[in-house]
């Protein structure tokens, strides 16, 4: 008759305890300076539009302003290259695991609403900054800055047709 063996049982309850301390983390939250980058290009030649105009209005209590000024609205323009950097504060919450083997984080993303129109292209309008999407283009620099880019893209207006 043979003996029942126990030794492979020693590694897996290693293993199992292991993954027990490390299902136990620590989270906390930090305000963090958060930057957002849009990126504007024409759709079909894939080129930058220059001077392409943005018109955002956050919500109330958006980036740390006080909820009673109520919705702001700003007004801004891209460069040369189709770019325009905007920063604002937010909330991120950082999770590590008990061993440090895992770190997630989430980023609470402005509430923006903005339209985006250009000369000589058609408008594209009812964009939002708060979207699940977005949440996967923030890039964590260090604990207290965040990085996201947004790449939006114009059509140009139809020829106007011409009558004989």
């Amino acid at each position: 008759m043979k003996r029942f063996r126990w030794k492979w049982l020693i590694p897996i309850g290693i293993l199992l305890g292991l993954f027990v301390v490390d299902s136990f983390g620590s989270e906390r939250d930090v305000l963090a300076d958060l930057e957002i980058e849009f990126v504007v290009r024409d759709s079909y030649a894939n080129l930058p539009v220059p001077n392409a105009k943005i018109e955002i209005v956050a919500a109330p209590g958006c980036c740390g302003e006080p909820v009673e000024d109520g919705p702001k609205k700003l007004e801004v323009q891209t460069s040369e290259d189709g770019r325009l950097s905007l920063h604002c504060s937010t909330k991120v919450y950082i999770f590590r695991s008990g061993l440090g083997i895992r770190k997630s984080y989430f980023v609470t993303l402005p509430d923006w609403k903005y339209d985006l129109t250009a000369v000589g292209y058609q408008s594209n309008t009812l964009n939002q900054t708060d979207t699940p999407q977005n949440q996967f283009l923030v890039k964590q620099i260090d604990e207290t800055h965040c990085r996201m880019i947004i790449y939006l893209s114009l059509r140009k207006k139809p020829a106007a047709e011409t009558l004989f």
